[in-house]
């Protein structure tokens, strides 16, 4: 496309209105925003995180939205000042966690502090540098500190690199929250500048909380102990009523209270590790449960260490109930230093498994001087109960994992002894629409036993990107295109276009035009499998002056070819033109 037709472009956008925020709406820009801004549209965006939180105040019947532009908030790039202090009824809402950072540099005891507020939400957001080692509440959660909060929802962060003596990713207490599809990596918790030197949780600790966790990834997160103290649950820790309040003291304030109740599911924990200083460190790599009985469903624990007890699973370490229900799982390769239970370590509990696989985890249970409740799984070395298997599984690789079955209609040269060997079907227990299978086909009848992944056949996708995140009149503005496909061959009809901020649509055709009807800018493309193309430049503009306010996307979408069928995902690119700048933001 020339420079003078996309020179026009602009022209033809100057006649639009400016796109304005709803009443419920506010905007924070670390490279662009200003405090001394209004804060009501993505132009005039606040510079701050908590000056926003300042000035908003939010009602169960009108609450509100920060939306947080892509960039680094940090004392050192933007002077954000942590820890960001939430408020009832407000939501912090960024660009996408791979390009909006909460980074409090290792210089705040935590990155986000919830204390007893109400249906809040974080979304799409990296948080990092919270470093809790201090001591009584500077001590917990590194990350996130939740305390008597009520409806807290935690969807699509990445929440690393974060330090504490407990709950180094986030801690949670006396509250009812959720944390969906997360990924809390490389966490640590120490337990130096405790007084017994006991540390827990470096992914996830909860005390006495209603908790759901679902669709997250908690891996290669540390717990280490030191002198005569301990560490427990690198990747999980939970201790509900009344262990729970024997970790916090009465410092905490509120009673224990009734009613608590964790569901983990379709999750991963990997790679988490479970040390400190003496042999008697180290109490459940994976996960550490006292006084807590959650359903723990369709997960996947692999490769989880403990220094001393329980490789995966350590349940159990006090005499009141302690019963977590785990209902297929796949416990695999996790290991202790002791032989003392690499998948399972079991005291003064009553778990039950049912539907799972437990394989290549060294001394698999222990202790063995009671029967834990198995049935249903198969279990390396054989273990009593109903439905119980010894024989190997078969994981073979797939697409998104190493833990598939094998499957002779999936192209494997066997079946595994565990397809259709659980106790109920995949309807029932919510899994029909999972797999075992490297074809990703859907698990029907009697239930696989173990971790289902998620179906996924691959396909193309389709990225559109601009150059830079601020232009001057005279400049020039670029923009790029990637395509990709990881799925079968494939033809496509390849669309570009501008959104504008009444909402027209204006598509890019392939002689560089732009017109107001959907045309594809290149037709019955062929997408090869493996097929990768760009980030590439399809286009260069100049950037003339007088160009007024208002909200744009750059837009990029596949479709079936001849009509226009969405493909996959749209690839949106929010960018804002103004009088003396255009600034873009992901």
């Amino acid at each position: 496309m020339s420079r003078l037709r996309m020179v026009l472009l602009f022209g033809i956008a100057a006649v639009l209105l400016c796109g304005m925020a709803s009443a419920g709406e506010f905007y924070v820009d670390a490279e662009a925003g200003s405090n001394s801004n209004t804060g009501r549209s993505p132009g005039d965006a606040w510079l701050n995180i908590g000056y926003a939180l300042s000035r908003v105040r939010g009602s169960s019947s009108d609450p509100v939205t920060i939306h947080i532009a892509a960039g680094t908030y940090s004392p050192s790039t933007n002077g954000e000042p942590y820890p960001i202090s939430m408020e009832s009824y407000v939501s912090l809402v960024g660009a996408g966690a791979d390009s909006t950072i909460l980074d409090a540099e290792g210089d705040a005891y935590h990155v986000i502090l919830a204390g007893s507020v109400s249906e809040v939400r974080i979304e799409y957001l990296t948080i990092r540098g919270g470093n809790a080692d201090g001591n009584q509440l500077a001590a917990v959660g590194g990350g996130i500190l939740c305390r008597y909060g009520d409806d807290l929802t935690i969807e699509g962060c990445t929440i690393t690199e974060n330090n504490a003596v407990m709950g180094g990713g986030i801690l949670l207490l006396e509250s009812s929250a959720s944390l969906l599809n997360c990924e809390i990596i490389g966490n640590t918790v120490d337990g130096e500048t405790d007084q017994d030197g006991f540390c827990a949780g470096a992914g996830i600790k909860w005390a006495n909380c209603s908790l759901t966790i679902d669709g997250c990834v908690i891996a290669e997160n540390e717990a280490f102990g030191r002198r005569d103290g301990g560490s427990a649950g690198a990747g999980i820790s939970g201790t509900d009523t009344p262990y729970g309040r024997k970790c916090f003291t009465d410092q905490m304030g509120h009673g224990a209270q009734d009613g608590y109740y964790t569901v983990i599911s379709n999750s991963i924990i990997s790679d988490n590790s479970c040390a400190g200083d003496l042999s008697t460190s180290g109490m459940g790599g994976g996960i550490f449960l006292a006084d807590s009985s959650p359903l723990i469903m369709n997960c996947l624990f692999v490769r989880n260490y403990s220094s001393r007890y329980g490789g995966a699973f350590l349940i159990g370490m006090t005499e009141t109930e302690c019963s977590p229900e785990i209902v297929n799982c796949t416990i695999a390769g996790n290991s202790t230093g002791y032989d003392m239970g690499g998948a399972v370590c079991c005291l003064s509990a009553t778990p039950t498994f049912r539907d799972c696989i437990l394989w290549g985890d060294g001394d698999t249970i222990y202790p063995t001087g009671w029967e834990i409740p198995f049935s249903y799984s198969c279990i390396q070395g054989g273990y009593p109960g109903e439905g119980n298997i010894s024989d190997d599984p078969l994981f073979v690789s797939g697409p998104i994992g190493d833990y598939y079955l094998s499957c002779e209609a999936a192209g494997q040269g066997e079946n595994s002894p565990c397809i259709d060997a659980g106790n109920d079907t995949a309807e029932a227990l919510g899994l029909d629409e999972l797999t075992t299978r490297t074809d990703c086909g859907p698990d029907t009848g009697i239930v696989d036993m173990g971790y289902h992944y998620p179906i996924y056949l691959g396909g193309p996708t389709i990225e559109c990107s601009l150059n830079a995140s601020r232009f001057r009149p005279g400049g020039y503005l670029v923009g790029s295109l990637k395509v990709a496909n990881d799925g079968l061959d494939i033809e496509v009809d390849v669309y570009v276009a501008f959104v504008l901020p009444d909402g027209a649509i204006f598509y890019a055709t392939p002689h560089g035009g732009l017109i107001g009807e959907i045309q594809p800018w290149m037709q019955y493309m062929l997408l090869p499998e493996g097929y990768s193309y760009g980030p590439a430049p399809m286009f260069e503009a100049i950037v003339p002056g007088g160009i007024p306010h208002g909200d744009y996307l750059f837009a990029g979408a596949l479709s079936t070819p001849g009509v226009f069928e969405v493909i996959g995902e749209l690839s949106l690119f929010p960018f804002t033109l103004r009088a003396e700048t255009l600034s873009a933001s992901m």
